[in-house]
């Protein structure tokens, strides 16, 4: 009986402690105090971000496979992830982020399959810190994307 006390006693702990967690960045979504959220989420931190979602493949490097739903502005994908190299975009990974402006690709990306970055509507800018378009990306990465590309010698700064 003293046992089930306590450990309702932390239960709802936690629950208070995730209800304040969730309330804060509910506050920061709306106010967004001189970019206190972007800050947060990492947007525009040119290490890399949590917006993105990887799968680790079987050559032991990552692919960028989805980006969270709430992803806006400007992404930079990381050339590294938990340590290890970011060699891929997948398939429709970008598809239909209608809120992403521009996204930073590495030279560590070898591969960017079909539709990566179909129907993104407001994204204006890639920047990809290659020269020219590697053999491995797709035909059609870009297809549907009226986004200006820039290669590594057009870009001044990453």
């Amino acid at each position: 009986n003293k046992s089930l006390k306590i450990a309702l006693r932390v239960g709802y702990g936690l629950l208070a402690a995730v209800i304040v967690v969730v309330s804060i960045a509910m506050v920061l979504r709306a106010v967004d105090i001189e970019g206190t959220l972007d800050y947060i989420l990492g947007i525009g931190d040119d290490s890399g971000n949590e917006l993105l979602e990887y799968e680790l493949l079987d050559d032991d490097t990552y692919m960028v496979v989805g980006v969270i739903e709430d992803a806006e502005g400007d992404i930079y994908i990381p050339s590294e992830y938990n340590g290890k190299a970011v060699t891929a975009i997948g398939e429709n990974a970008f598809r239909n982020c209608d809120y992403i402006t521009s996204v930073t690709i590495p030279d560590s990306i070898e591969y960017i399959y079909q539709y990566a970055f179909a129907s993104c509507n407001l994204l204006t800018d890639i920047y990809c810190e290659v020269y020219s378009e590697p053999e491995g990306w797709s035909y059609n990465w870009n297809y549907g994307c009226d986004a200006t590309i820039h290669w590594g010698d057009q870009i001044e700064s990453f």
